[in-house]
């Protein structure tokens, strides 16, 4: 039998108790079960398999809509998450760009891409 990460079980428990994850031999996918009833098996849009991750935790979150006093609250924390989600997209990319830019006033100093410490520059050439 199967064993779901440890890691992936103590977030869904975090989330609520309740949440756990079994193996479901018949159709060979990870099944996130709440007090013992299936509430989510977990693969991918097309139904292929799909490993345990931290997207487990976010789609149960999502599903989760009894938590919520109202479907106004429900949307508010679905556009709250995509909203942190391109926050820190567009991090990652404000990061990459200064890299580069880093990178392109190195060159146009002193005429080649960054070059380690100590090796001779007309070696390169």
């Amino acid at each position: 039998m199967y064993k779901p990460s440890k890691r992936i079980v103590a977030q869904l428990k975090a989330y609520d108790p309740g949440l756990d994850v079994v193996w479901d031999a018949m159709r060979e996918r990870w099944a996130v079960t709440w007090r013992g009833a299936v509430v989510h098996h977990v693969r991918n849009e097309d139904g292929s398999y799909r490993p345990l991750d931290e997207r487990v935790v976010t789609h149960v979150a999502l599903i989760d809509a009894c938590r919520y006093s109202s479907a106004q609250a429900f949307m508010r924390e679905i556009t709250e998450h995509n909203h942190r989600l391109e926050e820190r997209a567009q991090a990652k990319f404000s990061d990459h760009v200064q890299q580069v830019a880093k990178e392109d006033i190195y060159r146009a100093v002193f005429g080649s891409p960054l070059v380690p410490v100590g090796v001779d520059m007309e070696t390169l050439k």
